[in-house]
């Protein structure tokens, strides 16, 4: 980075009156509102004091005054959860309803699976006929009871977990039961009965 005469300007008068100078050539008491994030501050309401420009006069950054800076705000619970519920929002594929641990790409609109298959893949059908998904009460041969995981996009098979054991499986959709609530916190009380 070189220095150029023309951004030399602490009074402004070839800038309309804002004070430039040269990159790194700035006086000491003046920051840029990412060197105030780093000390946590913010320029708070005050006006731009200064600039600096570099790169033939192609980049900028405005400059603050350090003793008109203040204290960031902390984030509130509220906004904090708003946040939260946001990066949530942005991990859930609206067409088949299924979370990810990665955000779904903007372009398709939708996760890989339901993109590469032409439509969702988050169902199908049990032994009574019901459709399950992602996050459905099962019913399994034997009386188990189970909640679906995962969904696989090439077979209609599903992942399931045990709630007590935490024990996970890959079954055929067919050989599974709906829960009658589709509830995962349901308990069979028929079956505490005998």
């Amino acid at each position: 980075m070189g220095y150029l005469a023309r951004f030399d300007d602490p009074t402004g008068e070839r800038h309309g009156g804002l004070p430039t100078f040269n990159y790194r050539h700035a006086p000491k008491g003046l920051s840029t509102r990412r060197q105030l994030a780093a000390r946590g501050l913010t320029p708070g309401r005050q006006p731009i004091a200064a600039q600096i420009r570099w790169r033939c006069g192609r980049r900028f950054a405005y400059l603050y005054r350090d003793d008109l800076a203040q204290a960031k705000r902390p984030a509130t619970d509220a906004q904090l959860a708003a946040l939260l519920k946001a990066h949530v929002a942005q991990c859930i594929c609206p067409t088949c309803g299924r979370e990810y641990p990665h955000y779904i790409p903007r372009s398709l609109g939708e996760c890989l699976a339901c993109h590469e298959n032409g439509g969702p893949m988050s169902s199908y059908p049990t032994a009574d006929g019901e459709y399950v998904g992602y996050g459905d009460a099962v019913y399994l041969d034997g009386g188990r009871y189970a909640v679906i995981e995962d969904v696989s996009a090439d077979e209609p098979m599903v992942l399931i977990a045990d709630p007590e054991t935490g024990e996970q499986e890959w079954v055929w959709a067919a050989d599974c039961y709906a829960d009658p609530d589709n509830d995962p916190d349901y308990i069979n009380t028929a079956e505490e009965d005998q």
